[in-house]
């Protein structure tokens, strides 16, 4: 739940900079959900023009979901529904279509009755995916500006138009094949207990004209008989074929078959399963020494219903039998790392599930403050809420000598003589709650001379910045020089650099190769970045112009740029300049 929390406020929440233009969050949710579109759009082109698809893929639904379930209100909770529509029903013309180019050439009855299924389905996946963009198009966001923002769904809308001109022009072309045979098909080989199953069938004339009509067993041409588990239903045929549907409420195999007077047709097995289900734990990781983990548990099934029964909970040396949802607090007072598994056994129609998660109990940070007077040192020892800390040790070191005081009411204190020298420092060396920290201070021989008492005080400073400026003249003047050398040596510079760029490459080729640009474009860039060693809250603009003497650089920066903060699908030109940059001379 944490990743999808953190995944949208990335993507949708946050502004960013895409080149010298700050994108709002409005702009992010509509770049994200056209690019949604126009992936639509280059499924169906490729299924109309006779190619396989693959389906798409889209983790944003699952976030929205998990945003809605712990009353997280967003933008995106009112426009993912649609596009969930529209998603699923891309999809499920894609499944359907793929089945009908599989089975284009209809060899056989068992052809036959897949496409004229597969047929069915996407014309009414078309109606389905048409009425979703009614609603795209009465959505309306609004940029930073205040400049409307509309989807454009032109491109789906001609391709189902295409489509549904197709679906006619099969089906008239069905009508006019009478293939052999007796077969009985299902788009599924398994279901979850409770849900419906439709089977259906194509009786060749060969066969309907070889039927014995019993009217004692009320029997004709035009009918066959469906048996489910050896129970049989009367069925009767429509241009040779039918259907029924079934509602699968026992676990276990189902067998279908059927017959006429004179054939039996194949057998389908389809497997009834328990339905999943996955345990939510909201949590913090981390939690410091002494305080309590608190446990948010629910229990879910497949379908996203929340589900009320016992799970068992075990950690350290407990073991507890509670009723989900659930809240569990944790508590420990050593720094250890505490792991919760969390077991549900599942009932007669929900599956088993378990989920482990590992909470990282940490000492709570400290700092001192601490004054010099005269010829004391008072201070306080806190922790990171500002809590003052009683009856700990403290260490004064001067001069490689150490003294030690308590804390009363969080205060310290400790007398100096004359005769101290130098620097000193105290310590907290911390216990099994506490971090150790340190605090450096100066004696009152040190301290004068920057005080406006002394008389030398103003001189001493003035001549500490003359220096500082002679040092300053001299950086600025060795940075020009370098500056002065990048730009005759680029290449130089450039090979010098321990980068091991020919692993990316392949890395980077392989993603293209099986038409993954996106994640093509952000590993190589990411694996790229890896490799300078350099710290890891740079920004993509930061690293480009600390490293601007690489040449390519800012070109595969603006383009990583674009397809990662931006949403966009890299262009041709893009793959080929990030192609040139990665590859070895």
């Amino acid at each position: 739940m944490k990743k999808c929390l953190l995944l949208t406020i990335i993507l949708f929440s946050c502004p960013i900079v895409f080149g010298d233009q700050i994108i709002g969050e409005n702009e992010i949710i509509f770049n994200y959900f056209q690019s949604l579109i126009d992936d639509g759009h280059t499924n169906l082109n490729l299924l109309i023009e006779g190619n396989k698809a693959e389906l798409l893929s889209a983790n944003v639904f699952n976030v929205s979901k998990d945003l809605k379930k712990h009353n997280v209100n967003h933008t995106i909770l009112n426009i993912a529904p649609v596009f969930e529509e529209f998603y699923n029903s891309i999809n499920n013309i894609t499944i359907n279509y793929n089945n009908m180019i599989k089975y284009r050439d209809v060899k056989n009855s068992h052809d036959y009755i897949i496409f004229k299924t597969s047929l069915k389905n996407v014309h009414r996946n078309l109606m389905v995916l048409n009425d979703s963009l009614n609603k795209i198009d009465n959505i309306a966001l609004t940029d930073k500006d205040g400049k409307v923002l509309k989807f454009d769904t032109s491109n789906v809308r001609s391709d189902i138009n295409t489509m549904l001109k197709d679906t006619i022009k099969y089906s008239n072309k069905l009508n006019k094949i009478k293939p052999e045979g007796f077969v009985i098909y299902s788009d599924k080989n398994s279901v979850f207990i409770n849900s419906n199953i439709t089977i259906y069938g194509y009786v060749g004339n060969n066969i309907i004209n070889n039927t014995i009509i019993n009217k004692t067993l009320n029997k004709t041409a035009n009918s066959i008989t469906l048996y489910h588990n050896n129970i049989s239903y009367n069925i009767t045929l429509k241009n040779n074929s039918f259907s029924k549907t079934f509602l699968l409420n026992k676990l276990g195999n189902h067998i279908f078959y059927a017959k006429s007077s004179s054939k039996t047709s194949n057998i389908l097995n389809i497997t009834c399963l328990k339905i999943p289900t996955y345990i939510d734990v909201i949590y913090n990781n981390k939690e410091y020494v002494g305080n309590n983990a608190n446990l948010k548990i629910k229990l879910y099934d497949y379908y996203g219903n929340e589900l009320r029964d016992n799970i068992y909970i075990h950690y350290l040396n407990k073991h507890e039998t509670v009723r989900a949802p659930t809240n569990l607090s944790i508590k420990s007072n050593l720094e250890k790392n505490i792991t919760v598994n969390i077991i549900y056994n599942g009932n007669n129609i929900h599956n088993n599930s378990k989920k482990t998660i590992t909470i990282n109990f940490v000492r709570i940070p400290t700092y001192i403050t601490a004054n010099y007077n005269k010829d004391k040192i008072i201070g306080n020892l806190f922790d990171k809420n500002n809590n003052l800390l009683n009856n700990k040790i403290i260490y004064l070191v001067i001069d490689n000598k150490t003294y030690t005081s308590k804390t009363k009411n969080g205060i310290f204190e400790f007398n100096i003589s004359n005769n101290s020298l130098g620097r000193c420092y105290i310590f907290f060396k911390g216990d099994y709650k506490y971090l150790p920290s340190k605090k450096l201070i100066n004696d009152k021989n040190i301290m004068p001379l920057f005080s406006k008492t002394s008389n030398n005080g103003y001189i001493l400073s003035f001549i500490i910045l003359i220096i500082l400026m002679v040092l300053i003249s001299y950086r600025m003047k060795k940075h020009e020089n370098m500056v002065n050398i990048n730009a005759k040596s680029d290449d130089t510079i450039y090979n010098n650099i321990d980068i091991k760029i020919k692993n990316i490459y392949s890395e980077f080729e392989k993603y293209i190769s099986n038409k993954k640009y996106v994640e093509g474009i952000i590993k190589a860039y990411c694996s790229f970045v890896n490799k300078l060693n350099i710290k890891k809250s740079l920004t993509p603009r930061e690293i480009c112009n600390r490293y601007n003497h690489i040449k390519g650089l800012k070109t595969i920066t603006k383009i990583f740029e674009k397809v990662y903060y931006g949403n966009i699908k890299p262009e041709k030109e893009d793959i080929e300049k990030y192609d040139k940059f990665f590859k070895e001379d």
